[in-house]
This record gives structure tokens, C-alpha cells and sequence, in this order.
């Protein structure tokens, strides 16, 4: 995967250190993407999206969530892929969390 973007500063649900609600966000931005998690530590969880868009073509998204670093880490051989779950994420995770 050739697009790789990193987000930091993200919030993660209160009382929990290690979750964050990456396949609702997905979902949400990707209308029946198919959101599969590969690994699932406490350090690390990592997601493969599959995402089939109107004109058929399948898109491959990875996401990385690393927790002593608290980053995401998005993967896409598309660059605009990559900026669309970017947003999704820090629209959901950084600017529309309030407290």
C-alpha cells in the first residue's frame, strides 16, 4: 500500500484506554464496506477494510491503531481512500468529540 497518513491526538472513549469505535466510523463513511479485525492486542489492533464503490472497482483500506503511541496509521493503494477514512476518523476522533 503506497498511501500511508498518520493521525494523532485522536480520543478514545471514556473510561477506556484501549477502544475506539474504528468500524462504526468506517461503516458510517463507507456504505457497506466490509471492516475485518486482523489483530487485536493491547498495543495494537489492526483492520482490513474492503470497500466495493458505486462503479465496482474494490478498494483495500488498512488501518493501524497503536495504543503506547495513541496513533492511527491508514494504508490505501488510492490516495483518496486513504483522506476520505482519514477524515472520517479525525472527524470523529479529534474535531467532533466534545467534552
Amino acid at each position: 500500500m503506497e498511501n500511508i497518513l498518520i493521525l494523532y491526538g485522536f480520543k478514545k472513549t471514556p473510561y477506556s484506554r484501549s477502544f475506539v469505535p474504528v468500524p462504526d466510523i468506517i461503516n458510517a463513511e463507507f456504505k457497506d464496506a466490509q471492516v475485518i479485525n486482523e489483530h487485536y492486542s493491547k498495543e495494537k489492533v489492526i483492520y482490513q477494510i474492503y470497500y466495493l464503490d458505486e462503479n465496482y472497482y474494490e478498494f483495500i483500506i488498512r488501518i493501524i491503531i497503536t495504543y503506547p503511541d495513541d496513533s492511527i496509521t491508514i494504508m490505501a493503494d488510492e490516495a483518496n481512500m486513504a483522506v476520505r477514512a482519514y477524515q472520517a476518523l479525525y472527524n470523529n476522533l479529534v474535531a467532533g468529540v466534545s467534552g
